[in-house]
């Protein structure tokens, strides 16, 4: 685009210039493959609620509920709509694990049931926890699906134009 033009729609609309990674709702918008340090402000929410709770005075169940619906939850948002590296994942297992065990964040040697024991349905024994990369990659789906159906969606109609070019998927 042509600087003028560039300055005019800044004019009349008061918008500034960026450049990428910009953060929409949160997530980071990147043009290349997510990096943990993308990921930072993710882990820094997470660590930060935990830190917020008055968690000695919670028991195992209070924990598990805290992790399933505020920590899952979170991590949830950015599986939806990014391609989370496999170490962010580790990292934020490795979190919930400590809080789950211990109620803060240090190392929870000791514990009693193994993490993947913990993350399997509780039909199966387990307590209902969502392994962070079987989810991921279980959103990614979510998100392929949209493509070969030719969702109207503006992602999708910006994938089409500028990734695939007139190829397909």
């Amino acid at each position: 685009m042509h600087d003028s033009k560039l300055e005019d729609i800044r004019n009349a609309t008061s918008f500034k210039s960026g450049k990428l990674p910009v953060r929409y709702l949160g997530v980071p918008l990147v043009t290349k493959k997510l990096t943990e340090k993308d990921c930072a402000p993710l882990l820094k929410k997470l660590k930060a609620k935990l830190h917020s709770w008055p968690n000695r005075n919670l028991s195992y169940e209070g924990r598990l509920q805290l992790i399933k619906y505020v920590l899952f939850s979170l991590a949830n948002f950015w599986c939806r709509q990014l391609v989370m590296p496999k170490s962010v994942g580790n990292r934020i297992e490795q979190t919930c694990n400590r809080f789950f065990w211990r109620g803060n964040g240090t190392a929870s040697r000791g514990a009693r049931v193994g993490w993947g024991q913990v993350c399997t349905l509780t039909s199966e024994g387990g307590l209902g926890l969502k392994n962070i990369g079987c989810w991921n990659r279980a959103n990614l789906l979510m998100l392929i699906q949209n493509i070969l159906t030719q969702n109207d969606s503006l992602w999708v109609v910006w994938l089409n134009a500028h990734v695939f070019k007139d190829a397909s998927y």
